[in-house]
């Protein structure tokens, strides 16, 4: 029965150890943190490896702005070309084919993509779709998801504070 006692006592102290050991080590990535201005939250945020379905904020780049705002349109615009769809069903109507050979006419069915206005520097949830790679610094594509009807595939993006990079929501 000795024999048993002496061995929950080693247990004991090991457990004892051990819990000791856990909290120093967290201690000092806490102090090792601070030193850096961040907290172990944002650290452990910042070092997560992208995977399909995540949401991520995407910080909008000059280029996505231009590619975003060229395919859009104004409730105006669509209106004035669904005028012309109609007037060009007469011989005397505006042709629906400008000199330029750009459609003037709104096809029917067709999809418009109306939202407010963006912004470098805007930030919008993006879903992940396709990561390329196991790290942490892995690119990624994306669907941006916009103030409107619409969204946009970002390709080939990485984490970063920059335009044209994602980062991780902080969590509260």
């Amino acid at each position: 029965m000795a024999h048993w006692k002496e061995i929950a006592e080693k247990e004991y102290q090991l457990a004892q150890t051990l819990g000791k050991m856990v909290g120093e080590l967290k201690a000092e990535v806490e102090r090792l943190a601070a030193q850096e201005g961040t907290t172990m939250k944002e650290k452990q945020m910042s070092e997560q490896i992208p995977s399909i379905g995540r949401i991520v904020h995407y910080r909008l780049s000059a280029q996505d702005v231009g590619e975003i705002t060229r395919r859009r349109t104004t409730g105006k615009s669509i209106a004035e070309r669904l005028k012309w769809g109609v007037v060009g069903r007469h011989n005397d109507a505006i042709p629906a084919h400008s000199e330029d050979g750009s459609v003037r006419a709104w096809p029917a069915g067709a999809q418009a993509h109306i939202g407010n206005e963006v912004h470098e520097g805007d930030v919008f949830p993006m879903l992940i779709v396709r990561i390329w790679g196991s790290a942490a610094t892995s690119a990624v594509n994306g669907q941006v998801f916009l103030d409107g009807n619409d969204v946009y595939w970002a390709t080939s993006r990485i984490v970063g504070d920059q335009p044209g990079t994602f980062s991780w929501p902080v969590r509260s």
